[in-house]
This record gives structure tokens, C-alpha cells and sequence, in this order.
């Protein structure tokens, strides 16, 4: 199951109802896109967990509110702190431990990854994946945007964040990494080369893979040219990379591209930094989970384009990742 629809089909879409919806509060206001749709049938969804980092911009713990009120009682927040992941996985541990001890039937679970940050939406996949003898199905939205970094005109600036404040092993996909074998990183890269430059130089890698969104399934034409300028700067700047296309509207299919760049090069530690959108790094998840020889990593930014960093689309994108063909 892979859908392109519009936001106000979704509830329609879900002949399901669910026991838990997932989302996270941002400064984004694709965070409100699919809470705003499904909050409308309300028979339809029994709970909602709001996660927010209130570090970072206030504006996120703004929308967290706009997001509870949208639920009323039904809805429970949960503060994070986007430089503590393990006092964040012990959170998040401790509220799904709850939930899926509070009652044994199978539930459906709808997750909207859109404004988590990578590494918590890796984590909580993780976490998802493995309970998942509790769970019936595992529904995820993403919405698309109609445009990135929207205050900036001219292409070659656009940015979505900047900087990297520290890379770390994503907690539950540490890898199996022996020192005696040398490095593979392969990147899903978006468009933010100087980022990807510093992961790059912070390590030293024999090998790097650098995946680019293919481009027969691009989400947005502008985007995709723009991350196709930059992708081939990438290139001219490491002859050692070699690229590969990853499709970013269907985690499976990412997934198995992964899998298989990974597996040639099986003789090194292979590390994924999931750095394009969500979809993307599902497939990265999946993938280490799959083959848990893989380590997946975090760079952290140090700032994000809070003002401007994207409109939403009246569209989203709708998948299972326990059953993709349902």
C-alpha cells in the first residue's frame, strides 16, 4: 500500500479506526495537516500522543497546545529534549509500554512522520517494530510541501538547517561494526550539501555511497532540480562516491536500494545517515532492522530555518509498513 491523496480524503482512506495516532509538534505547519483532517472523525481515532522538543523553538511548544486542543482529552503531550535522545528513549519506552499493556487486541497505529526530527521518528519506528505482535497495522502519512526555505528567492540559497551540533549512533541500530573491517557511508542525501560535507570530512570513510531521490518519483520538480545541482557538486568534490538513486515516496523500495548498495560493499561497516525526508528514512529504518549489521547515525543541525522552512501541500502520502500491499 503506497497513496498519493489529498488531505481531505484521508479520513476516507482509513476504513480502519485507530487505536493511537502519533504526531509531533513542530515550528513547521505541516504539523497540523493530517492532526486538523483526522481530528474531524472523532469516532474514528481513540488516542493521540503529541511529542515536542522544548528546546529548541517556542513556537513548537506553541503548536504542541494548538495540536492538543485539537483532541481534547483524548490527546496526551510529551516533552522531549532534541539533546537528550536517551532521556527521550525512556520516555518514549515508557509510553508505549503503557499503552500496549493497557489492552492486548491488536491495535492500528497511525503515525504522522512529517515534522519529527530524524532521529526521534527512527527511534519510535524502532520501538513500533518491535512490539508489533501488539499491533495490527502500522498506517504513516507524510505530507508534502509545496515549497521549501519560501522566503528566499534565488535557488542557491535555500536552506532548511544548518550546521552539525553532533553526530551520534541513532539508539536501537547501533550496527555490528568490527574495527578490523573500514567504513562504508552512504547518504540519502536532500539538498543540504554543506551538511553532508561536514558528516564527510568528520570521519574517515573508504567507502561513500551518496543516494539521490530518484527522479521519476520526484515530490516537488523544483526540489528535485535543485537537489540534482547540488547532488552532482557532491560528486565532482568526492571522486570516491558513487551514487545511487532511492525513491522517496515508497519506504519499501528505499529500503531494498539500501540493502542492496549496502550489500556491495559487505565486506565494510556500513553506516546510513538518513538526510532527505521521511519517506526516505523509514526505508533506512526498515532496512537496518532487516540487515542489523547496519548502523544508522544522526547529524544533528545546529539551527533550522525556523521562519521559513516550508508551506504545506494539500497532499500526503499514505502507506503500511507491516503490510505493504494491503
Amino acid at each position: 500500500m503506497e497513496t498519493k491523496l489529498t488531505l481531505k480524503s484521508l479520513s476516507k482512506q482509513l476504513k480502519e479506526s485507530i487505536d493511537l495516532f502519533i504526531c509531533s509538534a513542530s515550528f513547521e505547519d505541516r504539523c497540523f495537516s493530517v492532526a486538523q483532517n483526522i481530528s474531524k472523525s472523532a469516532k474514528k481515532t481513540k488516542k493521540i500522543v503529541i511529542f515536542y522538543n522544548t528546546n529548541e523553538y517556542n513556537q513548537i511548544i506553541i503548536n504542541s497546545g494548538k495540536l492538543f486542543d485539537l483532541f481534547g482529552n483524548r490527546a496526551q503531550k510529551i516533552d522531549l529534549q532534541s539533546d537528550n535522545p536517551i532521556s527521550n528513549v525512556s520516555k518514549i519506552i515508557k509510553y508505549f509500554s503503557e499503552f500496549f499493556s493497557t489492552n492486548k487486541k491488536p491495535k492500528n497505529i497511525l503515525l504522522d512522520s512529517t515534522t519529527f526530527t530524524h532521529e526521534t521518528l527512527l527511534i519510535i519506528i524502532r520501538i513500533l517494530l518491535f512490539n508489533k505482535e501488539s499491533i495490527n497495522n502500522i498506517f504513516i502519512t507524510y505530507v508534502s510541501a509545496e515549497c521549501y526555505s519560501f522566503n528566499e528567492s534565488k535557488p542557491e540559497n535555500k536552506w532548511l538547517s544548518a550546521g552539525i551540533k553532533q553526530i551520534r549512533s541513532v539508539v536501537g541500530y547501533p550496527g555490528q561494526l568490527s574495527p578490523a573491517r573500514d567504513y562504508h557511508l552512504i547518504i540519502l542525501f536532500g539538498f543540504e550539501s554543506e551538511r553532508t560535507k561536514k558528516l564527510i570530512e568528520e570521519y574517515e570513510f573508504s567507502r561513500i555511497s551518496i543516494a539521490f531521490g530518484n527522479r521519476n518519483e520526484s515530490i516537488n520538480d523544483e526540489h528535485r532540480e535543485l537537489n540534482h545541482t547540488r547532488h552532482k557538486d557532491l560528486l565532482s568534490q568526492y571522486p570516491i562516491a558513487e551514487d545511487f538513486d532511492i525513491s522517496l515516496t515508497d519506504p519499501i523500495s528505499a529500503k531494498n536500494k539500501i540493502l542492496e548498495q549496502s550489500l556491495k560493499f559487505s565486506n565494510y561497516n556500513t553506516i546510513v545517515a538518513p538526510m532527505n525526508n521521511k519517506i526516505s528514512t523509514i526505508g533506512a529504518a526498515l532496512a537496518a532492522v532487516e540487515n542489523p549489521k547496519i548502523q544508522l547515525i544522526y547529524a544533528q543541525p545546529i539551527t533550522y530555518n525556523y521562519t521559513s522552512y516550508s508551506k504545506p501541500k494539500d497532499e500526503c502520502y499514505l502507506f503500511s509498513i507491516l503490510h505493504p500491499n494491503t
